[in-house]
């Protein structure tokens, strides 16, 4: 299969993409041959470069050495190989090697561009390895890293890096004249991150596009091989130990070793070279692994502490570095009766309705005398922003307004082929939110020159990473909305809890730290599987446009449960009852104007309901809560690209964040035990089919595995599982009569239909090998007889995109078969559906042939060409659906 291949995350193909880089040539003996494909993929394996820049692939003797992928300081990702195709690029010894040797065998590795082990000399810093190669302490130093002349960088463009990006390090610049334009990070790893501390404590870090990189990469290879996204244990204490080496992961030299040699062998998750290899100390020290942990998840997190503590995010931060090496999970289930406890307490603030009978999309979460740290509850995006209070009628606000909004992509749905696995697939990823709101306003300085002064000490790094993309950007100093679109790791720092109010007393409102913390959706939520949300009995929609709780769905849900009516209930007598409530209503940041929030209030107490005239002045409400309607501030000025579909529906299904943060978590943990406990140590497959001269000739197993027409066991031989079905290769009829029958079906197509299936369209195989009886169904029965073709279709539908991509598969299969096969190997052709009289056999028709010729000349879907009508081909549109595209080898 020629590189790059298609990556998906997210249900997408254009989150992560690679670029295409050197391969073994074809005379490397055997190279592509079915002998080495890897049986099963348990384990990607993490290396560095030790070099400039991201390395080429050696090539001693008659075989190649390398990983499949390499990821430059910049961040592009580079694709040398197939991913099927094992790869030379962890050599095991002395400890896993021979009998033990595994890795090659079950692994994908990439390898990250830098210098691994470096020594501080009297003057200089010296690279271990590599002598000459030295460098200096600089005291000025650019905003980047452009290495784009460097004599081994990549083709293919501008080559950089921000070193403002890297939180923390000490700057050093190549003392090579002809590349004084290199610069570097270093930091001292004392710990037991570094096994080699005593002679080299200093170690090369990794950029910030590297890392944003390598967390989409992992998390794709994780996704697409089902993988566990899990790291190796401490033999003696069980707990994560990524840095771990491999003497102390095998406990050599003790009765255990070889109880955990067989252990680490079977592991399915993330490793580092380091953790096999016992001369490697690669991916390092200073690899992020609790970042990495942290950025390939699927959980979500409590949004803080309930304690004063904050938590060890930073791998630098030294006097806290036993805490970063814990690396904790703030998601104990335990916990969740206290922070239900927290959030419906008496101050205020329930989910989802409000003491005052309007509806109240989230929870408050008060922080005592002090403000605490606000993290993200999972990955995402932050999408929009408030850091600053600015001035609300010429006064600061005494609350807090600032808020930061983050846009989530959570797969919701099941596997329909894998009981309780998560589906990763498009058709299963929904957009979800979680806002904070009323957080602490930022105190943003100025340089000379008016640029955003990045301070990691004051501000998140998502803030201090907007300053560095956009320094003269003067919205966040005046307390207007920006859109950073950062991304956001599962707990980062979103900022700090602000002031809003915590309470009641005699004189009215109190103000306190606090921070409100809502999740919601514009998606149907009782498509999410297993969730609470399932039952109609606990969903709510409000067509209104205000705010009011004037639902009778919700007065029969607190009848039916012995509460009184909504207008006499205490809310606070409810609200435990009331989490496991999806309510769709308009949300109480797209209000424009008094009259939208309510008709009448109930305020006071005893509740009393009074006109909202009354109770709330026009000047109160441009004072109080106009200022905090941010998606009405939005209207007209951010993009749907960016903010998502939120920005055109005010009204939104509200989920309860614990719960919805319960359900995420109990559906992960469910998901990853299964891959944990797959069985992936299998030895080779037993064929089920028979190969001769080329062909697919019968079928040496009975293979149906229920009857017909739902399907049959997928194809395995010599060694290799196709993803494709019996069924697919054969006369169906004749096979379901009798499983052993003989059929006839070119080898080279089966290939071509493996890879054309592994994207995500997949792939609908409308003719393969036919009975002779319905042979004349088809102008090209004669090759389909004879084994040498097949019909087929996008697998998820025939709309002009769907063809579209499926078309630029076909396209870089047949290239790739082409070259390995030889010119003329195979070849394509469209056709076009029978069609009665006029139409009698599937046949290249003039629509079919221009539908070809404008796919194949189009760049993207929405190409004019694709969509235009000419006179000469009127019916053009309306017969896409009775295409088929027909391959031959000849």
């Amino acid at each position: 299969m020629p590189v790059p291949e298609v990556l998906r995350l997210y249900g997408r193909t254009d989150v992560l993409t690679a670029v295409g880089d050197q391969q073994p040539p074809t005379s490397t003996p055997a190279w592509n041959a079915a002998t080495r494909h890897r049986n099963v993929t348990r384990t990607i394996t993490l290396h560095y470069t030790h070099g400039w820049v991201a390395g080429n692939w050696q090539a001693p003797a008659t075989d190649w050495y390398g990983a499949t992928f390499n990821i430059d300081l910049d961040g592009t990702l580079f694709q040398c190989e197939e991913m099927i195709v094992r790869t030379n690029h962890v050599g095991g010894a002395p400890d896993f090697s021979g009998q033990y040797s595994f890795v090659n065998l079950t692994s994908i590795g990439v390898e990250l561009a830098r210098f691994g082990k470096i020594q501080q000399g009297p003057a200089l810093y010296s690279v271990n390895g590599y002598p000459g190669i030295d460098f200096q302490t600089v005291t000025t130093f650019p905003d980047e890293c452009n290495y784009s002349t460097h004599p081994g960088s990549k083709t293919g463009g501008t080559r950089r890096y921000k070193l403002g990006k890297i939180n923390g390090g000490t700057v050093l610049q190549s003392t090579s004249a002809s590349r004084s334009y290199y610069y570097i990070k270093v930091a001292t790893f004392d710990d037991e991150r570094n096994d080699n501390r005593a002679t080299y404590p200093l170690d090369v870090l990794f950029t910030e596009e590297q890392y944003q990189t390598l967390v989409k990469w992992a998390k794709c290879m994780c996704e697409m091989n089902r993988i566990p996204k899990a790291f190796l244990l401490h033999p003696a204490t069980g707990v994560e130990q990524p840095w771990i080496d491999v003497q102390d992961l095998i406990e050599l030299n003790t009765p255990a070793v070889l109880q955990n040699k067989e252990r680490v062998r079977s592991f399915q998750g993330i490793i580092g070279h380091n953790n096999i290899q016992a001369d490697r100390s690669d991916p390092g020290a200073s690899m992020d692994f609790y970042r990495l942990k942290r950025g390939v998840s699927d959980e979500w997190w409590y949004p803080v502490n309930l304690d004063d503590t904050t938590r060890a995010l930073n791998y630098l931060e030294t006097a806290r570095s036993a805490d970063y090496i814990a690396m904790t999970a703030y998601n104990v289930a335990s916990r969740r009766v206290d922070y239900f406890t927290e959030c419906e307490g008496t101050g205020g603030g329930y989910f989802p309705v409000g003491l005052n009978r309007l509806w109240h999309g989230g929870i408050h979460l008060p922080s005592g005398e002090n403000a605490r740290p606000v993290y993200a509850m999972a990955n995402g995006r932050i999408v929009a922003a408030r850091v600053v209070n600015g001035l609300v009628q010429g006064v600061e606000p005494r609350y807090s307004r600032c808020f930061v909004l983050v846009r989530h992509e959570v797969h919701v749905r099941e596997d329909a082929n894998r009981e309780g696995e998560i589906d990763y697939g498009a058709d299963s990823t929904e957009t979800v939110y979680s806002l904070y709101m009323h957080l602490r306003p930022q105190v943003i300085a100025r340089s000379d020159a008016g640029a955003a002064v990045v301070d990691y000490a004051a501000h998140p790094d998502w803030l201090n990473h907007y300053f560095i993309d956009h320094p003269t950007d003067q919205a966040p100093d005046n307390g207007d909305i920006f859109y950073p679109d950062q991304t956001v790791l599962l707990s980062d720092l979103v900022g700090h809890s602000g002031t809003y109010i915590t309470g009641m007393d005699a004189t009215g409102p109190v103000y306190g730290p606090t921070v409100h913390v809502e999740v919601f959706t514009t998606a149907d939520v009782s498509r999410f599987a297993d969730s609470p949300w399932v039952d109609a009995a606990n969903r709510m929609e409000d067509t209104t446009e205000d705010l009011v709780c004037d639902l009778p769905a919700l007065d029969d849900w607190l009848q039916g449960r012995g509460y009184p009516p909504i207008t006499q209930v205490d809310v606070r007598t409810a609200v435990s009852d009331l989490r496991q409530v999806a309510v769709r209503f308009r949300s109480e940041w797209s209000l424009q104007t008094r009259e939208q929030l309510t008709q009448t209030i109930v305020v006071g107490q005893p509740a009393v309901e009074v006109a909202l005239t009354q109770a709330l002045t026009n000047e109160q409400w441009e004072a109080n809560i106009r200022p905090l309607c941010f998606h009405t501030d939005m209207q007209g000025v951010a993009t749907e690209a960016v903010i998502g579909p939120f920005l055109g529906d005010s009204h939104v299904w509200h989920l309860h964040p614990l719960v919805f943060m319960q359900w995420m978590n109990e559906r992960v943990a469910r998901h990853e035990q299964i891959l944990r406990s797959q069985d992936k140590t299998r030895g080779q497959v037993t064929s089920t089919i028979a190969v001769e001269n080329g062909y697919v000739v019968r079928f040496v197993n009975p293979v149906p595995s229920v009857a017909p027409p739902q399907g049959y066991a997928e194809v395995r031989w010599n060694d290799n599982l196709y993803e494709v079905t019996v069924d697919r290769l054969c006369d169906l009829t004749a096979l379901a009569a009798a499983p052993q029958q003989t059929t006839r079906f070119r080898m080279r197509l089966l290939d071509a239909l493996e890879m054309i299936n592994d994207r995500q369209h997949g792939v609908t195989v409308l003719l393969s090998h036919v009975a002779v009886e319905v042979n004349a169904l088809s102008a090209r029965a004669g090759r389909h007889l004879a084994g040498n073709a097949v019909d087929v279709r996008p697998g998820n539908g025939t709309t002009v995109a769907a063809w579209y991509e499926f078309i630029q598969t076909v396209r870089r299969v047949v290239t790739y078969l082409n070259n390995r096969e030889g010119v003329g190997s195979v070849e394509m052709e469209m056709l076009q559906d029978a069609d009665g009289a006029t139409r009698p056999q599937v046949d290249a028709t003039a629509n079919s042939l221009e539908w070809l010729t404008r796919l194949l000349a189009a760049t993207a879907a929405t190409d004019a060409q694709l969509t235009a009508v000419a006179p000469e081909f009127a019916t053009l549109q309306a017969e896409l659906g009775q295409m088929r595209l027909h391959l031959h080898a000849p």
